[in-house]
């Protein structure tokens, strides 16, 4: 019996001769099988537009992984490492993140452009309903009211920072204030120049 999730680094590690593409959508790995017919997958499954895997955090497919299992295995023969297992949820959050974000701009985008974006989210009974605000439809000159394209705006998540994320941006703002500071000591540098070549020519008259 193979893992519940079988991380494709997992199934790197373990066997390395297997070729593994990347299906639409960047979340499933599945397995191919050179064979004298040519190229298959393991999981026989109709997948077109595949990518090569190229060590992304995702999870194989469940028939890929559990045809990979050589014969005559018993138990659980992956054994994913927490760290392995760890690296495909995270990959999984960030990319529904992402994807969600992505179609929340797409519909607050639309709705600026057909109006609805102006409309008073409390006039809403979907809204009212949501935000415990009762059945009584509120004016649309309510002054404490939420236009729908605000309150899309707010609903969209938030792009993920991480740690490593955090280090690239300090690094980009030093590398930015050094650049800076070179340039104004370089202009300080010519425009003393300037100065001393002034008084140079001065003193000659």
């Amino acid at each position: 019996m193979t893992a519940t999730i079988v991380p494709a680094a997992t199934l790197h590690r373990q066997q390395p001769d297997l070729i593994l593409m990347l299906a639409p959508g960047g979340l499933i790995a599945h397995v191919v099988r050179r064979t004298d017919a040519g190229d298959q997958l393991q999981c026989h499954t109709r997948v077109r537009a595949l990518d090569w895997w190229d060590g992304q955090p995702v999870r194989v497919c469940q028939l890929c992984a559990a045809g990979a299992v050589p014969a005559g295995v018993l138990g659980r023969y992956w054994r994913p490492e927490p760290a392995e297992l760890a690296a495909v949820h995270l990959h999984a959050a960030w990319q529904i993140n992402a994807a969600a974000a992505d179609r929340i701009q797409q519909i607050r985008t639309q709705a600026l452009q057909d109006g609805s974006g102006l409309v008073l989210a409390e006039s809403l009974p979907e809204y009212r309903e949501a935000r415990g605000l009762g059945a009584a439809p509120i004016s649309p000159a309510h002054r404490n009211g939420h236009l729908v394209g605000a309150v899309l705006s707010a609903a969209a998540p938030t792009p993920v920072h991480t740690v490593n994320d955090d280090h690239a941006d300090a690094l980009a703002a030093d590398a930015r204030r050094l650049q800076f500071e070179q340039l104004a000591a370089s202009s300080r540098g010519r425009r003393d120049e300037l100065w001393a070549a002034r008084a140079a020519s001065k003193a000659r008259r």
